[in-house]
Protein backbone atom coordinates (compact mmCIF):
# COMPACT_ATOMS: atom_id res chain seq x y z
CA UNK A 1 0.00 0.00 0.00
CA UNK A 2 3.13 2.12 0.23
CA UNK A 3 5.16 3.12 -1.94
CA UNK A 4 8.40 3.17 0.65
CA UNK A 5 10.35 0.37 2.30
CA UNK A 6 10.00 0.48 6.05
CA UNK A 7 11.46 -1.52 8.60
CA UNK A 8 13.91 -4.68 8.59
CA UNK A 9 12.74 -5.73 5.22
CA UNK A 10 14.71 -2.60 3.37
CA UNK A 11 17.64 -3.15 5.31
CA UNK A 12 19.45 -5.33 2.47
CA UNK A 13 18.21 -2.57 -0.14
CA UNK A 14 19.80 0.48 2.15
CA UNK A 15 23.18 0.94 0.65
CA UNK A 16 21.80 1.25 -3.04
CA UNK A 17 22.08 4.67 -4.20
CA UNK A 18 21.57 5.88 -8.06
CA UNK A 19 23.86 6.62 -10.41
CA UNK A 20 24.20 10.24 -12.04
CA UNK A 21 22.81 10.09 -15.60
CA UNK A 22 23.14 6.02 -15.76
CA UNK A 23 20.63 5.27 -18.05
CA UNK A 24 20.41 2.20 -19.18
CA UNK A 25 17.16 2.25 -21.74
CA UNK A 26 13.80 3.91 -22.50
CA UNK A 27 10.84 3.49 -24.15
CA UNK A 28 10.56 4.69 -28.13
CA UNK A 29 7.41 7.38 -28.55
CA UNK A 30 5.30 5.00 -30.48
CA UNK A 31 4.50 2.96 -27.49
CA UNK A 32 2.43 5.15 -25.51
CA UNK A 33 0.55 8.36 -27.01
CA UNK A 34 -0.70 10.12 -24.32
CA UNK A 35 1.13 11.06 -20.95
CA UNK A 36 1.94 7.80 -18.78
CA UNK A 37 0.04 8.94 -15.18
CA UNK A 38 1.55 5.99 -12.93
CA UNK A 39 4.02 3.02 -13.10
CA UNK A 40 3.07 -0.21 -10.91
CA UNK A 41 5.04 -3.17 -10.73
CA UNK A 42 4.40 -6.88 -9.87
CA UNK A 43 5.74 -8.38 -6.31
CA UNK A 44 7.85 -10.91 -7.71
CA UNK A 45 9.18 -7.91 -9.75
CA UNK A 46 8.06 -10.07 -12.81
CA UNK A 47 6.65 -6.90 -14.74
CA UNK A 48 5.63 -3.41 -14.61
CA UNK A 49 2.21 -2.13 -15.53
CA UNK A 50 2.16 1.56 -17.30
CA UNK A 51 -1.35 3.53 -16.91
CA UNK A 52 -1.73 6.51 -19.84
CA UNK A 53 -4.21 8.82 -20.91
CA UNK A 54 -3.87 6.99 -24.47
CA UNK A 55 -6.73 5.10 -23.10
CA UNK A 56 -4.18 1.76 -22.47
CA UNK A 57 -2.25 -0.49 -19.50
CA UNK A 58 0.53 -1.47 -20.73
CA UNK A 59 2.37 -4.36 -19.36
CA UNK A 60 6.53 -4.40 -19.81
CA UNK A 61 8.76 -7.37 -18.36
CA UNK A 62 11.91 -6.28 -16.30
CA UNK A 63 14.55 -8.62 -17.85
CA UNK A 64 14.47 -6.31 -20.74
CA UNK A 65 16.22 -3.96 -18.95
CA UNK A 66 19.38 -6.28 -19.36
CA UNK A 67 18.35 -7.98 -22.49
CA UNK A 68 17.33 -5.09 -24.19
CA UNK A 69 19.87 -3.02 -26.30
CA UNK A 70 18.71 0.21 -25.06
CA UNK A 71 14.70 0.08 -26.09
CA UNK A 72 11.97 -1.24 -23.71
CA UNK A 73 9.49 -2.79 -25.38
CA UNK A 74 5.71 -3.45 -24.08
CA UNK A 75 4.55 -7.15 -24.22
CA UNK A 76 1.62 -6.48 -24.35
CA UNK A 77 -1.48 -4.11 -23.95
CA UNK A 78 -4.46 -3.71 -22.27
CA UNK A 79 -7.47 -1.61 -23.32
CA UNK A 80 -10.64 -3.32 -22.10
CA UNK A 81 -11.77 0.13 -20.46
CA UNK A 82 -11.87 1.66 -24.14
CA UNK A 83 -13.67 -1.21 -25.96
CA UNK A 84 -16.99 0.74 -26.50
CA UNK A 85 -15.19 4.38 -26.51
CA UNK A 86 -14.96 6.46 -30.05
CA UNK A 87 -11.93 7.64 -30.84
CA UNK A 88 -13.29 11.01 -30.30
CA UNK A 89 -14.50 9.70 -26.25
CA UNK A 90 -11.47 7.71 -25.33
CA UNK A 91 -11.04 6.93 -21.64
CA UNK A 92 -7.85 8.51 -20.10
CA UNK A 93 -6.37 5.45 -17.37
CA UNK A 94 -5.83 7.91 -14.12
CA UNK A 95 -4.47 5.43 -12.18
CA UNK A 96 -3.17 1.86 -11.51
CA UNK A 97 -2.16 -0.73 -9.17
CA UNK A 98 -0.73 -4.29 -8.31
CA UNK A 99 -3.19 -6.59 -6.49
CA UNK A 100 -1.06 -7.59 -3.45
CA UNK A 101 0.52 -11.36 -3.72
CA UNK A 102 -0.94 -12.03 -7.08
CA UNK A 103 -0.26 -10.87 -10.91
CA UNK A 104 -3.90 -8.93 -11.11
CA UNK A 105 -4.02 -5.29 -11.89
CA UNK A 106 -6.40 -2.87 -10.32
CA UNK A 107 -6.83 0.47 -13.32
CA UNK A 108 -9.26 3.44 -12.73
CA UNK A 109 -10.24 4.80 -15.58
CA UNK A 110 -11.99 8.49 -16.93
CA UNK A 111 -15.04 6.82 -17.72
CA UNK A 112 -15.72 5.91 -13.90
CA UNK A 113 -15.45 2.77 -14.10
CA UNK A 114 -12.45 0.13 -12.56
CA UNK A 115 -11.21 -2.96 -13.85
CA UNK A 116 -9.59 -5.77 -12.29
CA UNK A 117 -7.52 -7.81 -14.99
CA UNK A 118 -4.78 -10.70 -14.77
CA UNK A 119 -1.81 -10.78 -16.53
CA UNK A 120 -1.40 -14.45 -17.20
CA UNK A 121 2.43 -15.16 -17.43
CA UNK A 122 3.42 -18.52 -18.57
CA UNK A 123 7.70 -20.26 -17.13
CA UNK A 124 9.89 -19.71 -19.82
CA UNK A 125 11.93 -23.06 -19.31
CA UNK A 126 10.45 -25.08 -16.74
CA UNK A 127 12.96 -26.95 -14.36
CA UNK A 128 12.99 -30.32 -13.93
CA UNK A 129 12.52 -32.26 -11.15
CA UNK A 130 16.19 -32.57 -8.96
CA UNK A 131 18.10 -35.86 -9.75
CA UNK A 132 20.40 -38.11 -7.27
CA UNK A 133 19.58 -35.19 -4.95
CA UNK A 134 21.36 -32.59 -6.69
CA UNK A 135 20.31 -29.28 -6.23
CA UNK A 136 17.51 -27.41 -8.65
CA UNK A 137 18.57 -24.21 -10.50
CA UNK A 138 17.02 -21.09 -9.75
CA UNK A 139 13.84 -21.04 -12.31
CA UNK A 140 13.86 -17.90 -14.76
CA UNK A 141 11.32 -15.42 -14.50
CA UNK A 142 8.22 -15.78 -16.01
CA UNK A 143 7.14 -14.46 -19.46
CA UNK A 144 3.47 -12.70 -19.57
CA UNK A 145 1.36 -14.43 -22.33
CA UNK A 146 -1.93 -12.45 -22.38
CA UNK A 147 -4.36 -11.32 -19.88
CA UNK A 148 -8.12 -11.77 -18.89
CA UNK A 149 -11.02 -9.51 -17.21
CA UNK A 150 -12.05 -10.90 -13.33
CA UNK A 151 -14.02 -8.22 -12.52
CA UNK A 152 -15.38 -4.30 -13.07
CA UNK A 153 -17.13 -1.54 -11.20
CA UNK A 154 -18.80 1.42 -12.40
CA UNK A 155 -20.32 3.86 -8.98
CA UNK A 156 -21.45 6.57 -11.61
CA UNK A 157 -19.64 9.03 -9.87
CA UNK A 158 -17.50 10.84 -12.54
CA UNK A 159 -13.81 10.24 -12.95
CA UNK A 160 -11.77 7.78 -11.44
CA UNK A 161 -8.77 9.70 -9.59
CA UNK A 162 -6.85 7.03 -7.58
CA UNK A 163 -6.48 3.46 -7.00
CA UNK A 164 -4.98 1.45 -4.07
CA UNK A 165 -5.06 -2.18 -2.89
CA UNK A 166 -4.36 -3.55 0.57
CA UNK A 167 -5.50 -7.31 2.37
CA UNK A 168 -6.77 -7.39 5.74
CA UNK A 169 -6.96 -10.64 7.46
CA UNK A 170 -10.32 -10.93 6.34
CA UNK A 171 -10.71 -8.90 3.25
CA UNK A 172 -8.88 -7.93 -0.26
CA UNK A 173 -9.61 -4.22 -0.98
CA UNK A 174 -9.49 -1.95 -3.58
CA UNK A 175 -9.96 1.26 -2.77
CA UNK A 176 -11.15 4.07 -5.30
CA UNK A 177 -11.69 8.02 -5.43
CA UNK A 178 -14.03 9.41 -7.63
CA UNK A 179 -14.32 12.87 -9.39
CA UNK A 180 -17.49 13.26 -6.56
CA UNK A 181 -14.98 13.53 -3.47
CA UNK A 182 -16.27 9.81 -2.63
CA UNK A 183 -13.88 7.31 -1.40
CA UNK A 184 -15.26 3.46 -2.00
CA UNK A 185 -13.64 0.17 -1.19
CA UNK A 186 -14.58 -2.60 -3.05
CA UNK A 187 -13.64 -6.00 -1.19
CA UNK A 188 -12.58 -9.02 -4.28
CA UNK A 189 -13.60 -11.75 -1.90
CA UNK A 190 -17.57 -10.96 -1.88
CA UNK A 191 -20.25 -8.41 -2.90
CA UNK A 192 -19.76 -6.17 -0.52
CA UNK A 193 -18.61 -2.21 0.11
CA UNK A 194 -16.41 -2.57 3.60
CA UNK A 195 -16.53 1.61 3.91
CA UNK A 196 -17.08 4.73 2.20
CA UNK A 197 -15.69 8.10 2.70
CA UNK A 198 -16.91 11.43 1.54
CA UNK A 199 -15.18 14.89 0.99
CA UNK A 200 -16.85 18.18 1.87
CA UNK A 201 -17.06 19.64 -1.51
CA UNK A 202 -15.47 23.11 -0.40
CA UNK A 203 -12.24 21.10 0.36
CA UNK A 204 -11.65 20.87 -3.40
CA UNK A 205 -11.35 17.58 -5.60
CA UNK A 206 -9.31 14.94 -4.65
CA UNK A 207 -5.69 14.81 -5.79
CA UNK A 208 -4.39 11.92 -3.97
CA UNK A 209 -4.37 9.10 -1.33
CA UNK A 210 -2.68 6.67 0.27
CA UNK A 211 -3.36 4.12 2.78
CA UNK A 212 -1.78 3.82 6.60
CA UNK A 213 0.57 0.88 6.98
CA UNK A 214 -1.52 -0.78 9.41
CA UNK A 215 -4.24 -0.50 6.94
CA UNK A 216 -6.32 0.60 9.75
CA UNK A 217 -6.22 4.48 8.42
CA UNK A 218 -6.38 6.49 5.23
CA UNK A 219 -5.06 9.62 4.11
CA UNK A 220 -6.64 11.38 1.13
CA UNK A 221 -5.56 15.12 -0.72
CA UNK A 222 -7.34 17.92 -2.33
CA UNK A 223 -6.26 20.37 -4.90
CA UNK A 224 -6.62 22.68 -2.16
CA UNK A 225 -3.81 21.83 0.37
CA UNK A 226 -6.35 19.87 2.50
CA UNK A 227 -4.88 16.82 4.48
CA UNK A 228 -8.02 14.50 5.83
CA UNK A 229 -7.28 11.24 7.82
CA UNK A 230 -9.95 8.78 8.08
CA UNK A 231 -10.44 6.10 10.45
CA UNK A 232 -11.86 3.76 8.39
CA UNK A 233 -12.62 0.84 10.88
CA UNK A 234 -14.99 3.51 12.10
CA UNK A 235 -15.74 5.05 8.34
CA UNK A 236 -15.16 8.61 9.98
CA UNK A 237 -12.77 11.30 9.56
CA UNK A 238 -10.43 12.21 12.83
CA UNK A 239 -8.36 15.02 11.49
CA UNK A 240 -8.37 17.80 8.90
CA UNK A 241 -5.26 20.16 7.93
CA UNK A 242 -4.66 22.57 5.30
CA UNK A 243 -0.79 22.94 3.76
CA UNK A 244 0.43 26.25 4.68
CA UNK A 245 0.84 27.04 0.49
CA UNK A 246 -2.49 26.00 -0.20
CA UNK A 247 -1.46 24.61 -3.30
CA UNK A 248 -2.67 20.71 -4.71
CA UNK A 249 -1.43 17.12 -2.73
CA UNK A 250 0.29 15.78 -6.10
CA UNK A 251 1.21 12.73 -4.28
CA UNK A 252 1.31 10.98 -0.77
CA UNK A 253 2.59 8.39 0.97
CA UNK A 254 2.41 6.98 4.62
CA UNK A 255 5.42 5.12 6.68
CA UNK A 256 6.15 4.08 10.28
CA UNK A 257 9.55 5.17 10.58
CA UNK A 258 11.83 5.93 13.45
CA UNK A 259 13.61 9.63 12.43
CA UNK A 260 16.07 11.22 14.73
CA UNK A 261 15.12 11.75 17.90
CA UNK A 262 12.12 9.34 18.03
CA UNK A 263 12.21 7.18 21.13
CA UNK A 264 9.86 4.53 18.99
CA UNK A 265 8.07 4.43 15.52
CA UNK A 266 5.67 6.94 14.32
CA UNK A 267 3.40 6.76 11.47
CA UNK A 268 4.89 9.53 8.94
CA UNK A 269 3.04 11.10 6.23
CA UNK A 270 5.04 12.33 2.82
CA UNK A 271 3.39 14.58 0.75
CA UNK A 272 4.22 16.73 -2.57
CA UNK A 273 2.71 19.51 -1.87
CA UNK A 274 3.86 23.28 -2.25
CA UNK A 275 6.99 25.25 -4.04
CA UNK A 276 8.18 23.00 -5.86
CA UNK A 277 9.10 20.48 -2.85
CA UNK A 278 8.65 17.27 -0.79
CA UNK A 279 7.88 16.94 2.91
CA UNK A 280 7.69 14.52 5.45
CA UNK A 281 5.30 15.29 8.65
CA UNK A 282 4.60 13.55 11.78
CA UNK A 283 0.63 13.58 11.83
CA UNK A 284 0.69 12.68 15.74
CA UNK A 285 1.96 16.00 16.21
CA UNK A 286 1.23 17.80 13.18
CA UNK A 287 4.87 18.73 12.46
CA UNK A 288 6.87 19.01 9.72
CA UNK A 289 10.03 17.11 10.34
CA UNK A 290 11.96 17.43 6.89
CA UNK A 291 11.42 19.62 3.72
CA UNK A 292 13.28 19.17 0.38
CA UNK A 293 12.84 22.20 -1.52
CA UNK A 294 13.64 23.11 -5.00
CA UNK A 295 14.53 26.73 -5.67
CA UNK A 296 13.89 28.92 -8.87
CA UNK A 297 17.04 29.32 -10.86
CA UNK A 298 16.65 32.75 -10.04
CA UNK A 299 17.64 32.91 -6.26
CA UNK A 300 20.37 30.98 -7.06
CA UNK A 301 23.44 33.18 -6.58
CA UNK A 302 21.63 34.98 -3.70
CA UNK A 303 22.97 34.70 -0.07
CA UNK A 304 20.84 32.35 2.11
CA UNK A 305 20.04 35.27 4.28
CA UNK A 306 18.86 37.58 1.20
CA UNK A 307 16.49 34.75 0.17
CA UNK A 308 12.71 35.13 0.49
CA UNK A 309 11.35 33.99 3.31
CA UNK A 310 9.09 31.52 1.98
CA UNK A 311 11.94 29.79 0.10
CA UNK A 312 13.53 29.28 4.05
CA UNK A 313 10.53 28.68 6.18
CA UNK A 314 9.18 25.15 6.98
CA UNK A 315 5.87 23.92 5.94
CA UNK A 316 2.48 23.71 7.99
CA UNK A 317 -0.26 21.79 8.52
CA UNK A 318 -3.13 24.07 9.94
CA UNK A 319 -5.70 21.53 12.00
CA UNK A 320 -9.21 22.89 10.71
CA UNK A 321 -12.17 21.94 13.15
CA UNK A 322 -14.21 19.54 11.89
CA UNK A 323 -17.94 20.61 12.52
CA UNK A 324 -20.06 18.72 14.73
CA UNK A 325 -23.17 19.54 12.71
CA UNK A 326 -23.02 16.91 9.16
CA UNK A 327 -25.25 19.73 7.30
CA UNK A 328 -22.61 22.53 8.18
CA UNK A 329 -19.46 23.62 6.21
CA UNK A 330 -16.27 22.18 7.02
CA UNK A 331 -14.72 25.43 5.32
CA UNK A 332 -16.31 28.85 4.42
CA UNK A 333 -17.68 29.46 1.26
CA UNK A 334 -15.33 32.97 0.72
CA UNK A 335 -12.30 30.86 0.66
CA UNK A 336 -13.75 27.84 -1.56
CA UNK A 337 -14.58 30.54 -3.90
CA UNK A 338 -11.56 32.11 -4.00
CA UNK A 339 -9.63 29.02 -4.46
CA UNK A 340 -11.57 27.84 -7.36
CA UNK A 341 -10.78 32.15 -8.68
CA UNK A 342 -6.75 31.18 -8.21
CA UNK A 343 -7.16 28.46 -9.64
CA UNK A 344 -7.80 29.87 -13.05
CA UNK A 345 -5.76 33.19 -13.14
CA UNK A 346 -2.40 32.20 -11.65
CA UNK A 347 -0.55 29.77 -13.69
CA UNK A 348 0.33 26.74 -11.94
CA UNK A 349 3.73 26.66 -9.69
CA UNK A 350 6.98 24.03 -10.56
CA UNK A 351 5.77 21.36 -7.81
CA UNK A 352 6.97 17.33 -7.33
CA UNK A 353 4.73 15.15 -9.02
CA UNK A 354 6.14 11.42 -8.11
CA UNK A 355 8.15 10.67 -5.29
CA UNK A 356 9.75 6.75 -3.95
CA UNK A 357 12.45 6.15 -1.17
CA UNK A 358 12.81 4.67 2.20
CA UNK A 359 11.75 5.77 5.16
CA UNK A 360 12.13 3.05 7.69
CA UNK A 361 12.95 1.91 11.39
CA UNK A 362 16.51 1.14 10.75
CA UNK A 363 19.32 2.21 8.08
CA UNK A 364 19.59 4.87 5.88
CA UNK A 365 16.57 7.33 4.98
CA UNK A 366 16.39 8.91 1.30
CA UNK A 367 13.63 10.32 -0.64
CA UNK A 368 13.57 10.24 -4.89
CA UNK A 369 11.49 12.62 -6.23
CA UNK A 370 10.79 13.82 -9.57
CA UNK A 371 8.60 16.61 -11.21
CA UNK A 372 7.81 19.29 -13.41
CA UNK A 373 11.17 20.73 -13.93
CA UNK A 374 12.11 16.63 -15.30
CA UNK A 375 14.52 16.53 -13.07
CA UNK A 376 15.22 13.44 -10.94
CA UNK A 377 17.07 13.98 -7.52
CA UNK A 378 18.06 11.86 -4.44
CA UNK A 379 17.42 13.70 -1.19
CA UNK A 380 19.31 12.16 1.49
CA UNK A 381 18.22 12.57 5.50
CA UNK A 382 21.08 13.10 7.10
CA UNK A 383 23.35 15.61 5.05
CA UNK A 384 22.23 18.02 2.07
CA UNK A 385 26.08 17.34 1.69
CA UNK A 386 24.74 13.58 0.17
CA UNK A 387 21.69 15.13 -2.18
CA UNK A 388 22.58 15.16 -5.65
CA UNK A 389 20.49 15.14 -9.39
CA UNK A 390 20.17 12.09 -11.08
CA UNK A 391 19.22 13.10 -14.10
CA UNK A 392 19.19 16.87 -15.34
CA UNK A 393 21.95 18.44 -14.58
CA UNK A 394 24.10 16.79 -17.83
CA UNK A 395 25.20 20.10 -19.95
CA UNK A 396 24.56 22.28 -16.96
CA UNK A 397 26.15 24.01 -14.28
CA UNK A 398 25.87 21.32 -10.98
CA UNK A 399 23.20 22.40 -8.47
CA UNK A 400 24.10 23.20 -5.27
CA UNK A 401 22.63 21.49 -2.00
CA UNK A 402 22.53 23.34 1.06
CA UNK A 403 20.86 23.36 4.50
CA UNK A 404 19.12 26.35 6.12
CA UNK A 405 20.22 26.96 9.70
CA UNK A 406 18.28 25.02 12.14
CA UNK A 407 17.87 27.30 14.89
CA UNK A 408 14.68 29.13 13.42
CA UNK A 409 12.69 25.92 13.21
CA UNK A 410 12.69 22.35 14.85
CA UNK A 411 12.61 20.31 11.81
CA UNK A 412 15.71 20.38 9.15
CA UNK A 413 15.36 21.71 4.97
CA UNK A 414 17.50 21.28 2.49
CA UNK A 415 17.53 23.71 -0.46
CA UNK A 416 18.23 23.00 -4.31
CA UNK A 417 19.87 25.61 -6.02
CA UNK A 418 19.76 24.86 -9.74
CA UNK A 419 22.38 27.17 -11.87
CA UNK A 420 21.18 29.17 -14.73
CA UNK A 421 22.70 27.90 -18.01
CA UNK A 422 25.21 29.76 -19.08
CA UNK A 423 24.86 32.08 -22.76
CA UNK A 424 25.24 29.81 -25.72
CA UNK A 425 28.85 32.00 -26.53
CA UNK A 426 30.42 30.59 -23.79
CA UNK A 427 29.50 26.51 -24.34
CA UNK A 428 32.46 25.73 -26.26
CA UNK A 429 33.53 22.02 -27.76
CA UNK A 430 31.15 19.15 -28.52
CA UNK A 431 28.57 18.77 -26.14
CA UNK A 432 27.25 14.88 -25.07
CA UNK A 433 23.71 14.41 -26.03
CA UNK A 434 21.39 13.99 -22.86
CA UNK A 435 19.32 11.66 -21.37
CA UNK A 436 16.72 13.51 -19.32
CA UNK A 437 13.20 13.45 -19.43
CA UNK A 438 11.95 15.94 -21.70
CA UNK A 439 8.51 16.53 -19.86
CA UNK A 440 7.19 16.57 -16.49
CA UNK A 441 8.26 13.02 -14.45
CA UNK A 442 4.55 11.76 -13.44
CA UNK A 443 6.22 8.65 -11.02
CA UNK A 444 8.79 6.98 -10.15
CA UNK A 445 8.94 3.23 -9.20
CA UNK A 446 12.25 1.25 -7.89
CA UNK A 447 13.11 -2.56 -8.90
CA UNK A 448 15.21 -5.24 -7.52
CA UNK A 449 15.46 -7.52 -10.32
CA UNK A 450 17.09 -8.40 -12.56
CA UNK A 451 19.26 -5.07 -11.82
CA UNK A 452 18.53 -2.55 -8.87
CA UNK A 453 17.12 0.54 -10.62
CA UNK A 454 14.55 3.27 -10.77
CA UNK A 455 11.87 3.38 -13.09
CA UNK A 456 10.41 6.72 -14.30
CA UNK A 457 7.66 8.08 -16.70
CA UNK A 458 6.89 11.37 -17.93
CA UNK A 459 3.93 13.87 -20.00
CA UNK A 460 5.41 12.83 -22.93
CA UNK A 461 4.66 9.36 -22.90
CA UNK A 462 8.47 7.98 -22.32
CA UNK A 463 9.53 5.27 -19.79
CA UNK A 464 13.25 5.26 -18.87
CA UNK A 465 14.96 2.78 -16.72
CA UNK A 466 18.02 4.82 -14.69
CA UNK A 467 20.83 2.07 -12.97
Amino acid sequence: ASPYDSGTDAVRRAEWRPKVDALICSSPAYEHSGPITKLAVSQDQAFFVSASHDGTCKVWETRQVEDSAGDLQSCLAYGGQNLCASQASRVRINDVSIIENSHSVASGGSDGSVHVWRVDTISNNPQPAAIHGSPMTSSPSPRVSGCTLLRKVEPNEGEILAVSHFNTPGASIVAFATQRGFIHSWDLRCAKEPFALSIKPELGHLTSMAVGNDRNWVVAGTNRGFLTLWDIRFKKMVKLWQHSSGAPMNRLGTSLATLSGDSEPKPYVVMGCGQNEVSVFDIMESSCRHCFRVLDPALSYLDQATLPQQCTSMPVLGEVAIRSEFKRRIHGINDAVKGMINENVYPPEPSIQSMTGRIGTTGRNYLITGGTDSNLIFWDFSSASKCYTISGSMNKPRPVYENVDANSHSGSLYLCRPRPNPPQRMQYGAVRPGNRHRDAILDIKKIETPMKGLLSCSRDGIIKFWR
